[in-house]
């Protein structure tokens, strides 16, 4: 239970950004799959799962689990399309200074190739990454999902940045003075942006426009090296657009990415970024922290690594909830 209640801390700015989409557009902040994907006939026949906000899918388990810690399964569909909106793309009511920018979730359309190529279609979802374990999985795919009674299956979407912060007891009232973004690789060539929506938490002040919004954009690209996979994200934080009491004025931002094999390079607006890497996490987890910048100017974080297998990762995680099921400890191979 606790914690239950530290992720759900640690995920108040998401939180926060899908309730301003509530109030400003009668979003459901827990979506049914067929709201969220109402052209996939499959969302239809999955009462056990469903959205919470647009990058966050949530499968509870509510059945009797095994071992010592309760280990349990659920079903889980993962849709091919991305959240589907009929309602008005007209934003958040933001005032005149935050440009028309809307804090909700969009995708921007890539370039087309050069050799004529059509580009990557981005109305498709490019997979889903459980938040918890790193493991994988495919759109469109149908899967048993197991997992201890202290997790619940909880999956994002690939190359979402997804905004966060340390962990704190006053979730909605302590100034975001690190500002964390959790994500795992895109798709090549995929672009996907979203805002991050601030306001004092307290007062009304929103409705006389005393909010702010950050954008996000995260950029994906694979390649080759010397016969390995490569992948490089280009992380864009835009400057903070809007003012309320009690703002900060410096912001310090960690990017915190699943699913890395090896490290290569990481960058902070061109010039070396502090980072460290856990083999333990998340089939890999590279973390970069960049110092208290000023909120008024944009930061561009860059990372290439070479992923890692996520049928390695698949294995490891049912080895661990085999392990847990039956309260031995189960080796892996390497």
């Amino acid at each position: 239970m606790r914690g239950a209640f530290d992720l759900r801390a640690r995920l108040m700015p998401y939180l926060y950004t899908c309730a301003r989409a509530c109030h400003e557009q009668m979003l459901p902040l827990l979506r049914p799959m067929y709201l969220a994907a109402p052209r996939e006939e499959r969302a239809y026949c999955v009462p056990g799962q469903y959205m919470l906000g647009d990058d966050l899918l949530c499968a509870p388990i509510v059945s009797r689990g095994l071992g010592q810690r309760c280990v349990a399964t659920q079903y889980v569909w993962f849709p091919v399309a991305r959240a589907s909106r009929p309602w008005s793309s007209r934003g958040m009511g933001l005032p005149a200074h935050a440009s028309g920018a809307s804090p909700e979730r969009t995708t921007a359309q890539p370039e087309a190739k050069e050799d004529g190529q059509d580009a990557r279609a981005t109305d498709l979802a490019s997979g889903w990454y459980n938040l918890l374990t790193g493991e994988r999985h495919e759109p469109g795919e149908e899967a048993i999902v197991a997992a201890p009674i202290e997790q619940m299956p909880l999956f994002v979407r690939a190359g979402a940045l997804l905004p966060a912060q340390p962990s704190t007891h006053r979730m909605t009232t302590e100034p975001l003075s690190t500002l964390v973004l959790h994500t795992f690789p895109g798709a090549h060539e995929e672009r996907v942006e979203s805002h991050l929506y601030e306001d004092d938490g307290i007062s009304c002040g929103h409705e006389r426009g005393e909010f702010a919004t950050t954008h996000l954009i995260a950029r994906w690209r694979h390649e080759k090296d010397a016969g390995a996979n490569q992948i490089t994200l280009d992380a864009t934080i835009g400057q903070v657009t809007g003012r309320f009491a009690g703002e900060v004025s410096r912001r310090a931002y960690q990017i915190r990415i699943g699913g890395v094999h090896r490290p290569i390079d990481c960058t902070a607006n061109g010039a070396p970024a502090q980072w460290t890497f856990d083999a333990e996490q998340l089939g890999g987890l590279l973390i970069i922290d960049v110092p208290a910048s000023d909120i008024g100017a944009p930061l561009v974080i860059c990372a290439s690594f070479e992923p890692s297998d996520p049928r390695l990762i698949a294995h490891r995680v049912r080895l661990s909830n085999l392990g847990a099921a039956i309260n031995e400890k189960v080796g892996t191979a390497h």
